[in-house]
């Protein structure tokens, strides 16, 4: 009797030592799955996460391409005002403008009476442009010149240098660093132009 209990004995402890290291085994093998899918849950998050960052920041490069535009258009008007702009015309060609980092630039001397200059209303008129190239686009750059040769094909980009001849054709250069950094990732003093239009003067088309 005595060693069929203790045979009885050794064998149960024997199945509960088995049970728990089955238990212990399985118990590992859940952890290893609740790691590995808190690991894969992670990366989809951080994958949706870089996502959002790359719509906003393409939404936001496309407002500003926007703004760009109209504010080419808006200038584009203005060189191709009549003689009776001839003063703002040239006022404005000769125009190389950073914006004031958020700050509107000083504007010129209101004019309202009748007896003002064109000279005068040519820099209110100038002002008001300013002023919306510093509302519009952040730490913007316009230039104004004539240029015949825009792209550098050795950069694959427009650049802020001119050609400067008579004959060449009037542009409008527009470059702001929330392109810059979009397109390359880092901070730069004077980005390139993103947006050069061409323009038709009254004397182009003489």
């Amino acid at each position: 009797m005595k060693q069929g209990s203790g045979s009885r004995a050794a064998t149960g402890l024997g199945i509960w030592q088995a049970t728990g290291a089955r238990r212990r085994h399985a118990a590992g093998f859940m952890m290893i799955e609740v790691f590995a899918s808190i690991f894969v849950l992670s990366i989809g998050v951080i994958g949706c996460v870089a996502l959002q960052l790359a719509a906003l920041r393409t939404a936001q490069q496309s407002a500003m391409q926007t703004a760009a535009v109209h504010l080419a258009a808006d200038i584009a008007e203005h060189l191709r005002a009549g003689a009776t702009k001839v003063a703002g015309r040239e006022l404005l060609m000769q125009m190389d403008y950073r914006s004031q980092g958020g700050k509107q630039a000083a504007a010129a001397d209101t004019c309202f009476q009748s007896d003002c200059t064109v000279q005068q209303r040519a820099q209110v008129d100038l002002a008001e442009l300013q002023g919306k190239i510093d509302r519009s686009l952040p730490q913007a750059h316009v230039l104004i010149c004539r240029d015949g040769a825009p792209w550098q094909i050795h950069l694959g980009a427009y650049a802020w240098e001119c050609t400067d001849g008579k004959s060449d054709p009037l542009v409008i250069k527009l470059g702001w660093r929330g392109a810059a950094e979009a397109l390359s990732g880092t901070t730069q003093n004077d980005p390139p132009p993103s947006l050069v239009v061409a323009v038709a003067t009254p004397e182009d088309l003489e």
